[in-house]
C-alpha cells in the first residue's frame, strides 16, 4: 500500500522509529496442537471481562485468542470468534481438541513490515481479522499485534481530536431483547461476524431502542470455561451492565481514552438514551487514512498562517484607531473637566492635590500654584474650622483604602463666603485593586437647602393641619399616582404611608370596587366635575372599612392640571346600619318563606294571614284559599292518645297576650288525612304602640323523633337479639322489687337460669345457630311464666326471671317446669338436631333482702352450685349452705386475683434454703420464692387464702407467669449489683406445666433479661407431674437444656412417689412438710425420710427437707445426712420485690 502523500512535499519522519513505539503482545498465549478446547478455554477466560473496570488492576486481562505452536513453528490461531461460531452451529466443544478448530493458513508479517503501519492496518481491514502474529527473520515469532496497539502507536491525536463518534461508527448494530435465549445471541454473532450484541429494550412511544447491556465473544469464552447451559440463560443474565455510552458528538480522542482506561474494544453510541450505533478499535483504527492525515496537517498549517497574519493586521489597525480615540478622549476630558459645573480635581493617595478643574479654582478666588501639590486639606476652601479639615483628612485616608465617600459640607468660597456643597471622594483603582488616584468631587447645593428649609416649614404646618383632620387626606399627580397622605387616611387603608406612594394607594381600595372607583374618577375628570363616591378600603389582615370620598382638581399659575387634593370619611358605621335595616328587611319578608319549620301568621281575630311552603306541605292548604279562614278549619290538631282535639296555640295567644305552645302528643290532621306529630309555639304580633295585631305559630315535624325517641326507649330496656329485657332493666325491677318487698313484706323468687351445653352448639354449627337458639329458647320461656313475672337475657346463655307474688314451691314448680321444657326441646340447624339443658338458681326475695346486688349474687351462687353438683338441676340458695358459701367465697377470690393482677397488687418473698452440715457457709445464695397478694391497704395475703380460688379458675398460668418475669427482672438487676453464686427456686403449678404455650413463655423471659438459666430452680409437685407424666418430662427436660434445675416439690405425700421418681428428670427431691414435722416423735417417720435420702441418693439427687422448724428437727437433718434443708430454724421468708 503507497502511504506517500500526492505533493512532493514528503510527511515529516518521525525521530523515533515506528516499530520502536508499537507495543505488540510479546507475550501471547501459546498452546500445542493436542490439548483440550475446554483446557484452551479456561486458559483464555483468566481475567476480566470487558466494562469491568474495577478488576481491571486486580487480574490480568483475558487472552481474545491464542496461537498453536508446536516445536517452535507457529501452527494456527484460535479466537473468540471461533468459539462463538462453534457455539453456534451447537457443537459439543469438549469434542474438540485445539487443532481442529485453529485457523491454520495464518496472516503474518515480518518485523521490517511494521514500519509501514498503514500496511499494517491495510492488512487487517483486507482480512477482517484483530491478530496479526509478528515474524523474525528467521521465522521466529516476536509478538502479536492488534488494533489496538496499532491505534495506540500511530499518535494521532490531533486528528482524533478533530474527528467525531459519528463520523466512524456502525450505525448497523446487532441488537437483541434482554430475554432473548443466549443462544440465539451467540447465533446472531456467528450469522453477522460481530464480535458483541447490543442488549436494548423498545421505547413504548417511538421505534427506537434503549441499550442496557452489551454480550461480547469474551463473555461467551469466558461463561463456556464455566461450562455454562446455555439452554437456561437469557441475554439479561450474562450482560455486562450498567452499559458505558458515548454520545455521537463525542470526539474520537475521547473515544479512544474511555476505551484505553477501561480496557474494552468498543463502546455503544447512544445519544438521550436511544441507540445510533457502536464504535470499535477497528473504525477509530480506519479512520487514520494516511492521505486524509496529510491533508488534514497541510490545510491546518495555511490556517495557522492565514489567522496569524489577520491577527497582526487586526493588532495595527486596533492600535491606530485606539491612539486616535486617547487623543480625542483627552480634549474632550480636558474640555470638560475645565469647564464642568462641578468642583473637580486629582488626589494622591496620601492627599496631595494633583489637579484642580477651573470652577474649583474660581470657586476659592484661588491660582493653581496656590494649592497643586499641597496637601488638600490645607486648601483655602477647607479653612473654616479644623474639624472640617479634620473630617476631609480622615475620608481621604478611607478612600485611599478603595471606600467611595459622600457627604455635605460647609466650605469657604470667594470673598469667605460661606457655601454647602454636596462633596465626594471617588477611589480610582488599578488592576490589582490598589487605589492610584482619588476624584474629589463637589457641587453647590446651598440654594436647594434654603430652598429645602422653607419647604419644610410649609411642609409642617400642611403636615399639622392634615394630621389633625377627622378625614383621610391624600395628594396625587396627574396621573393619578400618590404623592402624600395623612396619618387618618393610612388607619382607614390599613397601609403605611410608603407604601401608598404612587400606584400603591389604590391597593388598599376593595378589589371589588377598585374597577367603579377608577371609571367614575376618569369620568368626573373628563367632565372637570369634582369626584364624590363611596366605596370600600380592605386592610391587609381583611378588614373593610366604608369611606365616602371626594377628590379635586390642583392647578398651577398657567391654571394647567398639576394633580388631586382628595379626602375620605369613615361611614363603615352607617352602612352597617343600613345594612342591617336591609337585612331585616330581607329577613322579614322570606322568613316565612325560607324557614325549615311550619309558619302560620293570622290577624287580631285569628283568621289565615300566610302560610310559608312547609305549612302549606303540612295542613294541604295553600295561602291563597286559607286566607281569611279561620284558623281551626285549617290547622286542625287533636291527641295523640286520646284523639280528642287540642287547645288552639292562637286561641290562647288572644286571649292572654302570651307566648304559648302545644300540649305534648300532638297530631296535625293534613286536609286529605294524613297525620303528623308536630311541636309547635305561638307569640303575639305587635306594633310600634304595643297593640296586638295578629299572631306567628312555628311547629314542626316531630313524626321521625317521637319514633325514635320510642325505639330507643325501647332499645334502652330490651335485648336486642331475644326481645326480652335487659341486664339494666332487670337489675332496676328487682332493685323496685327488693324495696318494695322490705316496705310491704312481699314475697317473691329470683330464678337465675344458665343454659347447659350451649357452647357446643356454638362451636359446631357457629354463632348464628347460638343465636336462633337463644330467640327460641327465650319465646318458649315466655310462654310458660305469668304475665306478672318479668324475664330478662342476664348475658350470654344467661336469664333472669323475677316471680312476683309467688311462694317457694311454686316457684320450684315453675323452675321445673321451665328446665323440663327446655330439656325436651329439640332444635333443629341445618339437618341437626340438638339438646341443651339449663342449671337453674332459685333465691327467696322477702323482708330480708337487702340489695338486688346482693339477691343476684346468691341467685347466681346457686346456679353455679347446681352446675357443679350435675347440671340440668335446680339449686335452692340456702344462707347456711358451707358448700355454697365456700364456693362463694372461691368466686370472690377470683375476681379479686384479676384485680390484682391488673394492678399489680402482688409481690414476691423469699426463704433461705441452707446446707445442712455448713448452715452458715452454704456455697451459693439459695432461695425460694414465695408469691404475696397486697390489699387495699398494703397487708399481705398469704398463698393459702387465694390460691385455692386460682387454681380452681384456671388462674395459675398468669399468676405463674407474673411470679417468674418478676422474678427474673429482679435477678438481672442483683447480677448488675455483683451478686454471684445464687439459685432461686420457682414454684410451677400443674396448670402451667400442662399449657403448650408456657414453655414458649418462659424461654423469651430468658432471652429477655440477661439472667442464665442456670441460676433457676423450677418446684413441681409430685401430683402435678404424675397428672401428665408424659408432658411434665418433656418441659423439664426441655427446660433443663438450657440450663435450669428441677425440684420435686411435697415428695412422698401422693401414692406412686418411688414409682415415677426413676423416670423423672430432677435434680432436688423435696420431702413434704408433713414428715418433717413429726419426725422427732415418730419412727415411722423417721424410717421413710430415712429411705428417701437413701434412694435419693442413688440416684444422684440432692435432698432438701422443708418445714425445719426448730434445733432438734434441725439436728434430725444432720444425722440423717440431708443435704438442704429450710423453715423458720434457719429464717423466715422476708419481703424481696
Amino acid at each position: 500500500m503507497n502511504i506517500e502523500p500526492p505533493s512532493s512535499e514528503p510527511l515529516t519522519p518521525s525521530p523515533v522509529s515506528f516499530i520502536d513505539r508499537v507495543e505488540f503482545d510479546q507475550t501471547p498465549l501459546i498452546v500445542e496442537p493436542d490439548v483440550s478446547l475446554s483446557q484452551v478455554l479456561t486458559r483464555m477466560s483468566q481475567g476480566y471481562t470487558e466494562q469491568d473496570t474495577d478488576k481491571a488492576a486486580e487480574t490480568p486481562p483475558m487472552a481474545s485468542y491464542c496461537l498453536v505452536m508446536l516445536g517452535g513453528q507457529l501452527r494456527g490461531i484460535f479466537t473468540e470468534r471461533d468459539v462463538v461460531k462453534i457455539i453456534a452451529e451447537g457443537s459439543d466443544l469438549d469434542a474438540f481438541v485445539v487443532a481442529d478448530v485453529m485457523t491454520r493458513n495464518v496472516i503474518t508479517i515480518s518485523s521490517a513490515e511494521l514500519e509501514r503501519p498503514f500496511d499494517v492496518v491495510a492488512l487487517l481491514r483486507q482480512h477482517r481479522i484483530r491478530h496479526l502474529p509478528v515474524l523474525n527473520d528467521r521465522g521466529q515469532l516476536l509478538g502479536v499485534v492488534t488494533q489496538t496497539s496499532l491505534r495506540q502507536s500511530l499518535q494521532a491525536t490531533d486528528l482524533l481530536r478533530l474527528r467525531r463518534v459519528n463520523e466512524v461508527m456502525s450505525t448497523r448494530v446487532v441488537t437483541a431483547t434482554p430475554d432473548a435465549q443466549l443462544l440465539n445471541v451467540i447465533r446472531l454473532m456467528a450469522t453477522y461476524r460481530v464480535s458483541c450484541v447490543v442488549i436494548a429494550e423498545a421505547n413504548d412511544l417511538s421505534a427506537s431502542q434503549r441499550p442496557i447491556g452489551i454480550v461480547t465473544e469474551r463473555d461467551i469464552v469466558k461463561l463456556q470455561a464455566q461450562n455454562a447451559d446455555w439452554s437456561d440463560l437469557v441475554a439479561q443474565a450474562v450482560m455486562s451492565s450498567p452499559l458505558q455510552c458515548v454520545s455521537s458528538q463525542d470526539s474520537l480522542w475521547s473515544v479512544q481514552q474511555r476505551m484505553q482506561a477501561m480496557h474494552v474494544r468498543r463502546l455503544v453510541v447512544a445519544d438521550d438514551g436511544v441507540l445510533v450505533g457502536i464504535v470499535t478499535q477497528t473504525s477509530i483504527l480506519l479512520s487514520l487514512d494516511p492521505v486524509e492525515m496529510y491533508h488534514t496537517i497541510q490545510t491546518l498549517s495555511k490556517e495557522l498562517n492565514r489567522l496569524q497574519d489577520e491577527r497582526l493586521e487586526l493588532l495595527r489597525a486596533q492600535t491606530s484607531r485606539l491612539e486616535q480615540q486617547v487623543q480625542v478622549s483627552e480634549a474632550r476630558f480636558r474640555a470638560i473637566f475645565n469647564h464642568t459645573f462641578q468642583f473637580i480635581g486629582l488626589l494622591a493617595p496620601d492627599g496631595r492635590l494633583l489637579e484642580a478643574n477651573q470652577t474649583a479654582l474660581n470657586f476659592g478666588g484661588l491660582r493653581r500654584e496656590d494649592v497643586i501639590n499641597l496637601p488638600f486639606w490645607q486648601a483655602f476652601w477647607w479653612s473654616l474650622s479644623t474639624a472640617t479639615q479634620t473630617q476631609l483628612r480622615e475620608s481621604i485616608e478611607r478612600a485611599a483604602q478603595g471606600e467611595f465617600i459622600r457627604y455635605e459640607v460647609d466650605v469657604l468660597g470667594a470673598d469667605n463666603q460661606i457655601i454647602t456643597i454636596d462633596f465626594s471622594l471617588i477611589p480610582v483603582v488599578d488592576d490589582s485593586g490598589e487605589v492610584i488616584l482619588i476624584i474629589p468631587e463637589g457641587r453647590d447645593i446651598s440654594d436647594r437647602k434654603r430652598i429645602e428649609i422653607d419647604l419644610a416649614e410649609s411642609r409642617n404646618h400642611y403636615v399639622s393641619l392634615a394630621a389633625a383632620s377627622p378625614v383621610g387626606i391624600f395628594r396625587t399627580n396627574q396621573q393619578g399616582d400618590c404623592l402624600y397622605v395623612n396619618e387618618r387616611w393610612c388607619e382607614i387603608a390599613g397601609i403605611s404611608s410608603e407604601e401608598a406612594l404612587g400606584p400603591g394607594w389604590t391597593v388598599a381600595i376593595h378589589s371589588d370596587d377598585r374597577a367603579r372607583v377608577s371609571q367614575e374618577w376618569y369620568q368626573a375628570a373628563q367632565a372637570n366635575q369634582t369626584f364624590q363616591s363611596e366605596y370600600r378600603f380592605q386592610t391587609p389582615a381583611g378588614t373593610v372599612t366604608w369611606v365616602f370620598g371626594q377628590t379635586v382638581a390642583e392647578y398651577d399659575a398657567e391654571e394647567a392640571l398639576t394633580g388631586y387634593v382628595g379626602t375620605i370619611t369613615d361611614i363603615t358605621e352607617r352602612k352597617h346600619l343600613e345594612e342591617e335595616l336591609e337585612a331585616e328587611k330581607e329577613m322579614a319578608q322570606v322568613t316565612l318563606d325560607s324557614i325549615g319549620d311550619a309558619v302560620i301568621t293570622t290577624d287580631a281575630s285569628g283568621r289565615v294571614n300566610h302560610l310559608n311552603p312547609i305549612a302549606e306541605t303540612m295542613t294541604g292548604w295553600t295561602t291563597q284559599t286559607a286566607r281569611g279562614l279561620p284558623l281551626t278549619e285549617v290547622f286542625q290538631i287533636v291527641n295523640e292518645t286520646t284523639r280528642q282535639p287540642a287547645i288552639n296555640p292562637v286561641d290562647q295567644v288572644l286571649s292572654a297576650g302570651i307566648v304559648t305552645g302545644l300540649a305534648n302528643h300532638t297530631i296535625l290532621i293534613r286536609r286529605d288525612g294524613q297525620e303528623f306529630s308536630i311541636e309547635d309555639s305561638a307569640a303575639p304580633i305587635r306594633d310600634k304602640t304595643g297593640q296586638l295585631i295578629g299572631v306567628v305559630m312555628v311547629f314542626h315535624d316531630v313524626t321521625q323523633s317521637r319514633l325514635m325517641a320510642r325505639q330507643l326507649s325501647w332499645q334502652a330496656t330490651h335485648d336486642a337479639l331475644t326481645e326480652l329485657y335487659n341486664r339494666r332493666y332487670f337489675e332496676a325491677e328487682l332493685e323496685n322489687v327488693v324495696q318494695t318487698t322490705v316496705q310491704q313484706n312481699q314475697h317473691h323468687v329470683l330464678c337465675y337460669l344458665d343454659l347447659d351445653q350451649f357452647k357446643v352448639v356454638n362451636d359446631t354449627s357457629g354463632h348464628l345457630a347460638g343465636d336462633e337458639l337463644l330467640r327460641q329458647l327465650a319465646r318458649l320461656l315466655k310462654r310458660h311464666i305469668r304475665a306478672a313475672d318479668t324475664m330478662a337475657r342476664l348475658g350470654g346463655d344467661e336469664f333472669g326471671i323475677l316471680l312476683n307474688q309467688c311462694p317457694l314451691d311454686r316457684a320450684v314448680n315453675i323452675a321445673e317446669n321451665l328446665r323440663q321444657e327446655i330439656a325436651d326441646y329439640p332444635f333443629i340447624w341445618q339437618d341437626q338436631i340438638f339438646r341443651v339443658g339449663v342449671s337453674i338458681g332459685l333465691v327467696v326475695v322477702d323482708s330480708t333482702s337487702t340489695t338486688a346486688t346482693a339477691a343476684m349474687s346468691a341467685a347466681d351462687a346457686a346456679c353455679y352450685a347446681a352446675k357443679y353438683r350435675g347440671r340440668n338441676r335446680i339449686q335452692i340458695y340456702q344462707k347456711n349452705d358451707v358448700e355454697l358459701s365456700q364456693q362463694r367465697q372461691e368466686r370472690h377470690w377470683s375476681i379479686v386475683i384479676r384485680q390484682a393482677l391488673e394492678n399489680n397488687r402482688f409481690c414476691l418473698y423469699r426463704q433461705k434454703i441452707t446446707q445442712t452440715l455448713n448452715p452458715e457457709g452454704t456455697a451459693i445464695n439459695f432461695y425460694e420464692v414465695l408469691v404475696r397478694m397486697l390489699n387495699d391497704s398494703g397487708e399481705s395475703i398469704a398463698p393459702v387464702e387465694f390460691i385455692p380460688a386460682a387454681e380452681r379458675y384456671s388462674l395459675m398460668p398468669m399468676l405463674d407467669r407474673w411470679i417468674i418475669q418478676t422474678c427474673l427482672e429482679n435477678l438481672e438487676q442483683l447480677l448488675q449489683e455483683g451478686v454471684e453464686k445464687i439459685l432461686y427456686s420457682i414454684n410451677l403449678s400443674g396448670t402451667s406445666l400442662n399449657d403448650e404455650q408456657f414453655l414458649e413463655f418462659v424461654t423469651a423471659q430468658f432471652a429477655k433479661f440477661n439472667v442464665p438459666p442456670d441460676h433457676i430452680c423450677f418446684e413441681i409437685t409430685e401430683t402435678a407431674a404424675i397428672a401428665d407424666f408424659e408432658q411434665a418430662t418433656s418441659f423439664i427436660r426441655a427446660l433443663r437444656r438450657l440450663g435450669c434445675c428441677f425440684a420435686l416439690d411435697d415428695f412422698g405425700s401422693g401414692m406412686s412417689s418411688f414409682a415415677y421418681l426413676k423416670a423423672l428428670p430432677v435434680d432436688f427431691l423435696k420431702i413434704d412438710g408433713g414428715f418433717i414435722r413429726d419426725i422427732t416423735s415418730d419412727s415411722t417417720t423417721e424410717a421413710i425420710v430415712e429411705s428417701i435420702h437413701r434412694i435419693g441418693n442413688v440416684m444422684g439427687l440432692q435432698i432438701i427437707a422443708e418445714s425445719v422448724e426448730n434445733d432438734a428437727i434441725l439436728t434430725k437433718m444432720q444425722t440423717i445426712g440431708i443435704d438442704y434443708v429450710q423453715g423458720y430454724a434457719i429464717s423466715r421468708p422476708s419481703f424481696w420485690c
